[in-house]
């Protein structure tokens, strides 16, 4: 038995489909850990602001596009330890930004 991709349907609606003919490029992964996003994509590396870093253990950091649901899902995350180096964010050149953190 041959298993083939195909979309991903719930209640008839496709939740994980990619246009036909979609080609996935090369990923890569830069210093940071994140994938490497070209410039012509419109994002910015962000650092994470100094008050939201943790003093002690580790530390669930978000940012979010400002005006978005509290519920939304966010532009981009990073699990932050105390004392190692924070990780660099990726965001949209264009959007205001709303950081959230959990402990």
């Amino acid at each position: 038995m041959s298993l083939k991709p195909g979309p991903v349907r719930r209640s008839g609606r496709c939740i994980a489909c990619l246009p036909q003919g979609y080609q996935p490029g090369p990923r890569s992964s830069s210093r940071t850990g994140s994938l490497s996003l070209p410039a012509n994509w419109g994002t910015r590396s962000i650092a994470i602001p100094q008050e939201l870093l943790p003093v002690e253990g580790r530390r669930l950091v978000q940012v979010f596009a400002a005006g978005e649901a509290l519920e939304a899902i966010p532009l981009d995350q990073a699990l932050v330890t105390a004392g190692g180096e924070p990780p660099v964010l990726y965001v949209p050149d264009t959007v205001e930004l709303r950081w959230a953190a959990q402990d």
